[in-house]
């Protein structure tokens, strides 16, 4: 019968918190990033960051965001776009370093380091808040097969190809030759007029 009573007793507890409008702690910046689980060898993916302001505690003009990609590498500057009480960060990056390649156990785990956006609040507060780290599955493109192959189809090429032409470099003097015959001999022609007494 006790147990009966203090659990009505905390259960009225927590709805008259409720209905008073008990505060839940202010977040004035949340921050989420998002990226694919699993990406290819040299696939491009975008990197998307996303900042959730409380308009009324922080200019959202004065949110800088800042996303680290290493291992990865970035393929262009990132684009920061500003739209109500959001910021958004997006950046299109690749695994094409050795820091990134998968082993024998693909897809290699690879952890992303945390977004942070960082404000001054209206009160002149500095906020600085992080997002959760993104974990990332790097592939690789080749079969199990592949891999074993005696002379794999993905082996460096170390030697320089020979030289190829669309046209035999003898045969091209010789066409050469006749063309210029060909413009001077009216040039000859002209001249030779000219010439006699």
């Amino acid at each position: 019968m006790r147990a009966i009573l203090v659990m009505l007793a905390v259960t009225l507890t927590a709805l008259v918190a409720t209905a008073l409008g008990a505060a839940q702690p202010v977040q004035p910046l949340r921050v989420s990033g998002s990226a694919p689980r699993t990406v290819a060898f040299g696939d491009s993916f975008a990197l998307v960051a996303r900042v959730h302001i409380d308009g009324d505690l922080v200019d959202p003009s004065d949110v800088q965001v800042e996303a680290q990609v290493t291992p990865f590498s970035a393929l262009g500057a990132p684009e920061l776009r500003r739209s109500g009480n959001e910021v958004v960060l997006k950046e299109r990056v690749a695994c094409l370093e050795a820091g990134c390649v998968p082993g024998k156990r693909s897809p290699r785990q690879l952890t992303l380091p945390s977004v942070r956006a960082t404000a001054v609040a209206k009160d002149g507060t500095k906020l600085s808040v992080r997002s959760a780290p993104l974990e990332i599955g790097v592939a690789t493109r080749l079969t199990a097969q592949e891999i074993r192959a005696r002379s794999p189809l993905y082996a460096r090429q170390t030697g320089l190809p020979a030289p190829a032409f669309r046209l035999a470099p003898g045969l091209l003097i010789v066409l050469l030759l006749v063309c210029a015959v060909a413009l001077l001999a009216p040039a000859a022609l002209l001249v030779r007029p000219v010439l006699r007494p």
